[in-house]
């Protein structure tokens, strides 16, 4: 008998699924750990929420979603963290998130540089909380909060708040008035990541778009921008873009810009071929100064896939 799961609401994540579900239907979690993904233990905190997703999928997620894919893909990050995977992984990485959620740190370690060792976090907008319950009648976790390297509200332009991991987080956040509540002075390098990673998320990204492919149209449009060889370019690129963003930020966002002793990183050039670990943040910020939005860069990948075929 499937369950009958809350209605999903734009933008939320597993977790604010589960959490909402949760708080409906079981006073006792490792009760609802059992019923929704067939042991106790799947819900002994955040990081392991979603342990068995295709498990999930089965037992209620099916009304909302025909295919397993399609849950992945609406209620977690892998739309985001799947194009900045080689090809090679990308079913590595949504098997591990379909099937072992917390393998995913796994699966991501092998390709991506997480110098906080997150993937995720809890986070939440002041301003949506209120959003929300006026527009669907209840405050929820929004997936695109979550990301790490997100500080700001794509909507709303005001600084996210992250709370502690604790199990008392797996109630949803109440009406919230803090003082930062009406702060619209974010920095404009928040505004942009944000909004990048949201429409990257929400965008139904075809099964060929890929780090490689990524990587290849960024490098031709920074060729094309400043007509000098690759490592010309890219220097060119680095400085303006460290010019424009505060060194905070930068730091905040974890960017390589040095090497251990101490001397200027050519990260740019790094990044866009790979010699590393890719570290997403980086490749966000190449996006936003090449592109300005994901939609102009999906439109420059399709038409480079075309003429592959």
């Amino acid at each position: 008998m499937a369950l009958m799961f809350p209605t999903p609401l734009p933008d939320e994540s597993i977790y604010s699924l589960v959490c909402r579900y949760l708080r409906l239907t079981f006073p006792v979690k490792y009760r609802a750990s059992k019923v929704l993904f067939g042991h106790e233990q799947a819900m002994a905190g955040p990081e392991s929420l979603g342990r068995s997703l295709a498990y999930l999928h089965e037992q209620g997620g099916k009304q909302f979603w025909p295919r397993l894919e399609d849950m992945v893909r609406a209620t977690t990050a892998y739309n985001l963290y799947g194009i900045f995977t080689r090809k090679r992984d990308q079913g590595y990485l949504f098997k591990t998130i379909a099937s072992y959620y917390p393998g995913q740190r796994h699966a991501l370690y092998q390709g991506f540089y997480h110098p906080d060792n997150k993937v995720d976090c809890l986070k939440f907008c002041p301003e949506c909380i209120e959003s929300d319950t006026e527009e669907f009648g209840v405050a929820y976790w929004h997936r695109s909060h979550a990301l790490p390297f997100v500080f700001c509200c794509w909507k709303h332009d005001c600084s996210l708040i992250e709370v502690n991991s604790g199990k008392k987080n797996f109630f949803l956040p109440c009406k919230h008035s803090n003082e930062n509540k009406n702060n619209k002075s974010v920095l404009k390098t928040n505004q942009q990541i944000a909004k990048m990673s949201y429409s990257i998320l929400k965008s139904a990204n075809p099964v060929w778009m890929s780090r490689e492919l990524l990587c290849y149209v960024m490098k031709r449009e920074l060729n094309v921008k400043y007509a000098q060889s690759e490592s010309v370019a890219g220097d060119l690129l680095q400085a303006h873009i460290e010019e424009c963003h505060s060194l905070d930020i930068l730091n905040k966002l974890s960017l390589r810009l040095y090497f251990e002793q101490g001397e200027s990183r050519p990260w740019v050039v790094e990044s866009l071929n790979t010699a590393t670990l890719a570290h997403i943040p980086e490749q966000l910020l190449i996006m936003v100064e090449l592109f300005g939005s994901w939609k102009s860069v999906k439109k420059v990948c399709k038409l480079l896939n075309s003429r592959s075929d």
